[in-house]
């Protein structure tokens, strides 16, 4: 996603500010074309070299979708892996979170059970500030989002079968864990460790729309090698919540996928 991160930071800004003069729809239109084509090639590069660094079956069952925003702002929408329509079908409309428009002043779009986004952002102009503390810019981030109830159990019971592992995965890599709306049992955890907050959040009912939860990085503070890596623990996670729906002895669990992992990363180093 480096070439996707290099042409976002060159855009024009964002004016942060009720009487600027926002960038002509059409024009901004073009620009989001432009910007979705490149991040779209860099992402299907970016699947095929994660699959590389994994010998098991990883985001085969998947399809990539797409959400430009339709009105000038500092997010250019995303593209997103979902899982296929199957996957899609078993999963969805079990509950409020889930197979509905979300609207806002950006454009509406349907939200799904799990999805592995990639966000983009332009840099943002605050004028109120003096330089360079006037422009932000959030760049590229990457994010597990679990918004549906199957996914939800499904991540569980990853987390009570192979606790150690993903505890290495999570505490050891760049990532961070978000909700869009922090309750009590979340708010109690004053670590920054995302295990730690999925510890809370797993012991939340799954049929509370607060309950959901994102897991994720940003490729602005990663070398290529620490994002593809980062990625590539994501991708599993994503791959193994999948997995769930098969019968357990049937299954490529957690650890069967992390130890191929890392037995890539060995030979790679010799």
């Amino acid at each position: 996603m480096i070439t996707t991160l290099e042409l976002i930071s060159n855009l024009p800004h964002y004016e942060c500010s009720k009487d600027a003069t926002q960038m002509p729809e059409e024009e901004w239109m073009a620009m989001l074309r432009k910007v979705h084509a490149v991040a779209f090639e860099d992402l299907q590069q970016l699947v095929e070299e994660a699959r590389q660094l994994c010998p098991l079956p990883l985001l085969d069952h998947t399809q990539i979708d797409h959400v430009a925003f339709e009105k000038p702002f500092q997010g250019l929408g995303f593209i997103r892996i979902l899982g296929d329509d199957a996957y899609l079908l078993r999963t969805q409309g079990e509950d409020l979170a889930t197979g509905k428009d979300r609207r806002g002043h950006m454009g509406s779009y349907t939200l799904h059970g799990m999805e592995l986004r990639f966000n983009m952002f332009r840099p943002m102009h605050i004028p109120e500030r003096i330089p360079p503390l006037d422009v932000i810019f959030y760049g590229l981030s990457t994010e597990l989002q679990i918004h549906s109830k199957p996914d939800f159990l499904a991540f569980r019971e990853i987390y009570k079968d192979w606790r150690g592992i993903l505890r290495k995965m999570l505490s050891e890599g760049p990532f961070e864990f978000f909700m869009n709306e922090s309750p009590p049992e979340v708010d109690r955890v004053k670590s920054k460790d995302p295990v730690k907050k999925l510890e809370a959040v797993f012991t939340m009912p799954p049929d509370s729309e607060k309950a959901y939860f994102h897991i994720g990085f940003n490729w602005m503070n990663q070398t290529r090698a620490q994002g593809i890596r980062a990625y590539l623990q994501l991708a599993v996670l994503f791959t193994c919540i999948q997995n769930a729906a098969v019968p357990r002895s049937k299954r490529d669990h957690l650890l069967k996928y992390w130890l191929a992992v890392c037995e890539t990363e060995r030979m790679l180093k010799h």
